[in-house]
């Protein structure tokens, strides 16, 4: 996990090379601090917030359980929040109910058709 200070730069530059671009892109602030041994979820709720700062147009983390899918979205977070979903069963009115404004699916899809056997 890159410092804050780097990785909001890093998020900064993305946001300057995409306008100067002028290219239809969404860019994503991704906080994996539970992934790397960080489960403390007012950190992530707070890169999150910096990462949006930074010129993110819409943030996520990796969640399973509805109170850590959630903190991000009731956190005051003022970009939409993605949830990956995977194996976890929630409907999408429970994944709305969250606080959730986009999903994506990563290779769920694959998953599905047997292509990780």
């Amino acid at each position: 996990m890159y410092p804050l200070d780097v990785a909001v730069e890093r998020l900064r530059a993305a946001r300057r090379a995409i306008d100067a671009a002028g290219g239809d892109v969404m860019l994503i602030g991704r906080a994996e601090c539970f992934l790397v041994g960080h489960p403390d979820i007012e950190l992530t709720v707070s890169r999150l917030k910096a990462y949006a700062a930074a010129g993110a147009d819409c943030c996520t983390r990796p969640a399973s359980r509805p109170p850590r899918i959630s903190a991000p979205c009731r956190g005051g977070n003022p970009k939409p929040v993605n949830l990956l979903v995977g194996r976890r069963r929630l409907s999408l009115a429970q994944i709305e109910e969250l606080g959730v404004r986009r999903v994506s699916v990563g290779g769920a899809l694959a998953r599905a058709l047997g292509a990780d056997s």
